[in-house]
């Protein structure tokens, strides 16, 4: 059982409070989106906070004086929370800012995560709102061997090429460069003579 008591003379209560239970462990503070920095209207004015036990980054948007129930069991606030993530980011996130990104004027959210355990990472990491268009996929290739003598067979992987909107991906190799694709295969090997 809660109780809720009026807050004491000077004080006020939260804004908004999260549970501790599988839906939060505990608020690292967090950063208000900007206004015009890019970012899709549903986000001006939002509040993007962290828990920093489960790796998590939520959004807070106002829903009205009279969306909340202070009297409830648990008590709600007259705010919404969503997930922005809806997958376990970086363990233990301790802060978040909005900063530069690219050019005319974006932003992106940028928080730092500090990691205790062997598995976990400390590091500053990025999130960017980049539009609803098609974005270029991010190339990676394998080849092995790098270097010996000629004749040198080589095999490349091309497999952990990436597409950031989940597009099936396709595979040209030119090795000759005489403009028509020598293999379409992720996975290729060529004789370099």
């Amino acid at each position: 059982v809660t109780e809720c008591f009026p807050p004491p003379p000077g004080l006020s209560d939260p804004v908004h409070w999260t549970l501790h239970t599988k839906q939060g462990g505990a608020v690292t503070g967090g950063a208000f989106v900007p206004n015009g920095i890019g970012w899709p209207p549903e986000y001006s004015g939002a509040y993007m906070f962290a828990d920093y036990v489960f790796g998590r980054i939520y959004k807070l948007i106002h829903g009205g004086d009279n969306y909340g129930c202070r009297d409830c069991n648990p008590p709600t606030s007259n705010y919404i929370q969503t997930d922005f993530t809806y997958n376990e980011l970086r363990d233990r996130i301790v802060s978040i800012q909005f900063g530069p990104w690219g050019n005319e004027g974006k932003q992106a959210m940028y928080y730092v995560t500090r990691g205790f355990e062997d598995d976990e990472i400390d590091g500053v990491f990025r999130i960017a709102y980049t539009g609803e268009g098609n974005r270029k996929p991010l190339a990676a290739i394998v080849a092995n061997p790098t270097f010996g003598s000629k004749p040198l067979t080589v095999h490349f992987d091309g497999t952990g090429s990436t597409d950031p909107d989940g597009d099936i991906l396709s595979f040209q190799w030119d090795f000759d460069n005489d403009g028509t694709p020598d293999s379409t295969l992720p996975q290729v090997s060529f004789t370099y003579t």
